[in-house]
């Protein structure tokens, strides 16, 4: 994983998702903690990226994932990135073109099942609670059709 550090957002949000499914609640990452992730060198493979979300969502008390929460859920064995990881506007920017990608793709399959959610979420394949949960992030507004 530490080869692809580029993949940890879309990674972390596709665990995020898949964590809220199971605890009935969806949950977020804020930016502080993303650059928190982002800031390790990840010796080990997504299943480690996995747990550590696992324990920080554990850790927390809401629905958004802080830097502290991230910083408590990691191993002492994951040391700091050389250099210290990406800078605050990599990741901002980053981020942002994840948005819009994901925006654009709902946008996309929304008009194209005529806006029904169900057929949606099939399509995009996502559970039709994940995209509720970006459909709220993003703002963005459709019909209210299944």
């Amino acid at each position: 994983m530490r080869q692809r550090l580029e993949d940890l957002p879309v990674l972390a949000e596709q665990i995020l998702d898949e964590i809220g499914l199971r605890i009935g609640q969806p949950v977020e990452l804020d930016d502080a903690a993303m650059l928190a992730l982002g800031r390790h060198a990840w010796p080990g493979n997504v299943r480690e990226l996995r747990n550590v979300l696992e324990r920080a969502v554990m850790v927390s008390e809401s629905p958004s994932i802080t830097s502290e929460q991230v910083q408590r859920a990691l191993p002492a064995g994951i040391a700091p990135a050389l250099g210290g990881g990406p800078a605050i506007e990599e990741v901002s920017s980053l981020r942002r073109a994840i948005a819009e990608a994901e925006r654009h793709a709902i946008q996309g399959a929304l008009a194209a099942t005529q806006g029904n959610k169900v057929a949606t979420a099939q399509a995009l394949g996502i559970s039709r609670a994940s995209l509720y949960q970006k459909l709220s992030s993003l703002g963005i507004e459709s019909p209210g059709n299944g």
